[in-house]
């Protein structure tokens, strides 16, 4: 069995440095395969240690297998998923007035600086 990769899944790749090798090693053994969150797509699961991928793949009209996003938990740090995880972190122990600001700041970001 083999994966084709889309733009999308490749950029996954390479914003969260994951092997490659990594993902295709999860989708010939995975420990855990279940249905995935969108019709027709499954998660194939896989523990490394402490960490933990997970492919989304999807099988087209020829039965080939499409990936379509995958990530590493928990992820490498200096990646754009770590900073959101620390960020996370941060707004689950801020006193109320603090999450309120946070909030506020997200959104004046997302006003001027658009979903970045």
């Amino acid at each position: 069995m083999s994966l084709i990769w889309t733009h999308h899944a490749l950029d996954r790749l390479k914003d969260r440095k994951l092997a490659r090798d990594l993902v295709e090693s999860t989708f010939a053994h995975p420990d855990e395969k279940k249905a995935g969150k969108q019709r027709g797509t499954s998660e194939f699961i896989r523990h490394f240690g402490r960490q933990t991928v997970t492919l989304i793949a999807k099988q087209n009209e020829r039965g080939e297998w499409i990936a379509v996003s995958c990530w590493i938990d928990p992820p490498f740090v200096g990646t754009r998923d770590d900073r959101q995880r620390q960020a996370w972190k941060r707004y689950q122990h801020a006193p109320w007035w603090q999450k309120l600001l946070l909030g506020l700041g997200k959104q004046l970001r997302y006003l001027f600086l658009g979903n970045s």
